[in-house]
């Protein structure tokens, strides 16, 4: 699935945060959007995932050579914050997105262990999610988010509560996602993360 970016331009009053921007997310491939702070980031992955409407400019999902809206279910998504449901576990917790997709539950719930072991959490599946520290919390987000198996991630700086050790697991899914044909749309002030993309986007190069 390809994603196509086409004169996208946002403003918020007379201030522009970014004016025609123009990029392709192709298969296999692992993009950055970069820039300072209030530069529009995390605007633009708002509005390539369809939750913002621009003010001028298109985003197309071209997927099987037809060119369909942003849905949810090609969409993963991996928040600042962790939007997690602390009253349940963590399994319950990374097996919504596989259940989503249709899975059973017990497939469900595998696909949920392994990832709780890939970002450092397994053994740990049975407790509370509001248990969790800060940057536990998000390490629970980010393996939700590559359980689904959806075909992009979009992600809104999910390295940044993570310490160097946490930030390398991030970057080894992210690899073994692209590497399965999925696409990873990123935006970051990470500059480990950053080195890693196959294509930088500089959001605030984009401003007047």
């Amino acid at each position: 699935m390809r994603i196509e970016v086409r004169d996208a331009s946002m403003k918020f009053g007379e201030r522009v945060l970014f004016k025609e921007l123009a990029f392709d997310v192709e298969p296999g491939s692992m993009v950055g959007l970069v820039g300072p702070s209030g530069s529009g980031k995390t605007t633009l992955l708002f509005a390539m995932a369809g939750m913002l409407k621009l003010n001028t400019g298109t985003v197309r999902f071209v997927l099987d050579d037809a060119h369909v809206s942003a849905r949810k279910d090609l969409i993963a998504w991996i928040p600042q914050g962790n939007n997690m449901l602390g009253s349940r576990t963590l399994i319950d917790n990374v097996a919504i997105g596989s259940l989503a997709q249709g899975h059973s539950e017990l497939q469900a719930t595998r696909v949920a262990a392994e990832m709780l072991d890939r970002v450092g959490l397994g053994g740990r599946g049975h407790i509370r999610a509001a248990l969790l520290s800060g940057g536990e919390a998000q390490r629970l987000a980010i393996a939700r988010a590559f359980a689904s198996g959806r075909r992009t991630i979009f992600a809104d700086e999910p390295t940044g509560n993570l310490d160097r050790a946490n930030t390398k697991l991030t970057i080894e899914l992210m690899r073994a996602s692209v590497e399965l044909d999925r696409s990873v749309v990123i935006a970051t002030h990470d500059p480990l993360v950053a080195a890693e993309c196959t294509m930088l986007i500089d959001v605030g190069a984009a401003a007047p």
